[in-house]
């Protein structure tokens, strides 16, 4: 601890020495896993932008706020898959650092909470766009194709965000097989 006996300002410094192999695969993974997790949210990112104003709606501050919220999702999965991406640095040098591990699994999780957050009232304002807008300005909009597809695109990157979550759990704990210093 320090002056003040915050335990919050003081760093914690946890190593677990590695085997070669096990630093390998450490790194291989987090480099894999961030590098698809990042290519999946970019390509949805991109389907929402693109898709989003091609998609019938009654009104347009509602689909503003669909492919808005939309965007806002796909951001926050993004940023939680860039740390899992990063996430090898916890093994630069021959030792893991499970302090550093566990902040980066902490904060894969608050991604995940801010894309379901928005992930959702963005798929809720695009139901509430074809559903509850459309019988109040008379047009009667159905769930054809396309809507169904786009509601779908409006949820996946909370998939994404969940896969990755889940990928940071599993790559980012420390080992147990060997000691500790």
């Amino acid at each position: 601890m320090n002056e003040d006996g915050s335990r919050l300002t003081t760093p914690v410094y946890r190593f677990v020495d590695l085997t070669p192999e096990e630093l390998r695969r450490i790194r291989s993974q987090c480099t894999w896993l961030g590098s698809i997790a990042t290519a999946l949210s970019t390509a949805v990112g991109a389907l929402i932008l693109t898709c989003g104003y091609g998609v019938p709606s009654a009104t347009v501050a509602t689909q503003i706020l669909t492919v808005g919220l939309g965007t806002v999702a796909t951001v926050m999965c993004l940023l939680s898959a860039l740390t899992l991406l990063t996430g090898g640095r916890n093994v630069r040098t021959g030792r893991f650092n499970a302090g550093e591990a566990a902040q980066a699994r902490q904060v894969t999780v608050a991604y995940w909470m801010m894309t379901l957050l928005t992930s959702t009232v963005s798929a809720l304002s695009f139901h509430s766009a074809v559903r509850v807008d459309g019988i109040a300005y008379g047009h009667h909009l159905e769930y054809t194709a396309p809507v169904m597809a786009y509601l779908m695109l409006l949820i996946s990157p909370l998939l994404v965000a969940t896969a990755t979550t889940v990928a940071a759990h599993q790559v980012l704990r420390a080992p147990t097989s060997v000691g500790t210093r």
